[in-house]
């Protein structure tokens, strides 16, 4: 006879985080405070070389509405039909090669 043992599932075990004062942060809250602690340290933005004026118009030109958008020309349907059979009529015909004989 098969022996059939049952097996228990793992289960996924965060471990504690240390914080600076040597305290062992346990529950979620506490980790997530120690990380977020850890992350302001650790990714600090580089100091500007531009002065705060360069930077406040810099910022003022990035918040300006469609700043980067030129007006869309209206067209009809007979231009475009006109385009497209313009773009037809210079499409390169058919060119087959044939040899000649000598």
């Amino acid at each position: 006879m098969a022996s059939h043992q049952k097996t228990k599932a793992a289960t996924n075990t965060h471990p504690p985080l240390r914080t600076d004062g040597g305290e062992w942060a346990k529950s979620d809250t506490q980790k997530a405070n120690v990380l977020a602690e850890h992350f302001a340290n650790v990714f600090i933005p580089y100091n500007s070389e531009m002065s705060a004026e360069e930077e406040q118009e810099i910022l003022h030109a990035l918040e300006t509405p469609g700043q980067l958008q030129t007006p869309v020309k209206k067209l009809k349907l007979t231009e475009v039909r006109s385009a497209i059979n313009e773009l037809r009529s210079k499409k390169p015909q058919d060119m087959t090669l044939s040899q000649e004989e000598p």
